[in-house]
């Protein structure tokens, strides 16, 4: 009977690393849960496995559209519904990564679509969340649609966001209007969260970061602006790429680039135990 594990937790906690050595253990492929390393060209900020750290073990879900197209909660769970069905059907297979939308879609089913997504818009309510904060955007929603308000969390800025511009586009509160699917794993699956004491955490986080700069991430972030990927896009929101194009770009100093990289990673991971810790079947352990 084919064994299917979910491995959650925040950024940096060893997630790849443990998913692939359970891989090896059961045979199994591994599906990444993540919705930045869908993209071409976006490996070292993504913090993507080499092809020596993977292993030999199958990958998937990972470098599947260029960065400057569009992909949504609703085609990534399509991509593994279509992978349950074919290439992966009877196998043992590990769910690994830290988004929290898709993991819900994937546990609790997906809210289906209402209308198509509107890119101006939803930059401009990103923006006024980035400088009003989480929680008045979430209050905007409250305000239209408590129903809805009630079931995203403050800080989940993706849904947040989307409530509000579906109810932009056609005044009607999303609330009203969603269906949703099933869920795709029904629930014969076992979830797995991994954590780390927060000192530790933040200090291999900072560590990371400095990584990635030795292993060329400013030449990467060249790269995708010479390609003229926009650096507006969803995928370019992605931490350590927004921060240094604001560098190449001579806004800030490398110093705060920097350091602005390695708080907004440490932010990052105090939401991801935010929304994991709500997966009530979750089960805990330490990273060794």
């Amino acid at each position: 009977m084919r064994k299917i594990t979910l491995i959650a937790g925040p950024t940096g906690a060893g997630k790849s690393a443990y998913a692939v050595k359970l891989a090896q253990k059961q045979n199994a492929a591994i599906v990444s849960v993540d919705a930045f390393q869908i993209y071409r060209g976006m490996d070292i900020g993504t913090a993507k496995l080499t092809l020596a750290e993977r292993q030999d073990v199958p990958h998937y879900a990972i470098d599947l559209v260029a960065p400057n197209r569009a992909y949504s909660v609703a085609d990534y769970v399509r991509y593994v519904e279509n992978l349950l069905r074919g290439e992966l059907a009877g196998r043992n297979i590990i769910f690994c990564g830290g988004t929290g939308f898709y993991y819900s879609a994937l546990i609790a089913g997906l809210a289906l679509p209402i209308t198509a997504g509107d890119e101006t818009l939803r930059q401009r309510l990103r923006a006024q969340a980035a400088e009003k904060g989480r929680e008045w955007l979430w209050g905007e929603l409250k305000k239209i649609d408590p129903e809805a308000a009630g079931k995203i969390h403050a800080n989940d800025v993706f849904r947040v966001t989307r409530a509000l511009e579906v109810y932009k586009l056609t005044g009607k509160k999303i609330s009203a209007q969603q269906s949703r699917r099933p869920s795709i794993l029904g629930g014969d699956y076992e979830f797995i969260g991994l954590t780390l004491p927060r000192s530790k955490l933040y200090a291999r986080l900072d560590a990371r970061v400095d990584r990635m700069f030795e292993r060329g991430l400013l030449d990467e972030v060249r790269g995708l602006l010479a390609r003229r990927i926009d650096p507006a896009l969803s995928s370019m929101q992605a931490i350590g790429y927004k921060e240094t194009i604001l560098y190449l770009r001579g806004a800030i100093d490398r110093a705060k680039m920097l350091a602005d990289i390695k708080q907004n990673t440490r932010n990052l991971a105090k939401r991801q135990y935010t929304w994991f810790r709500a997966f009530k079947n979750a089960r805990w352990q330490e990273a060794s």
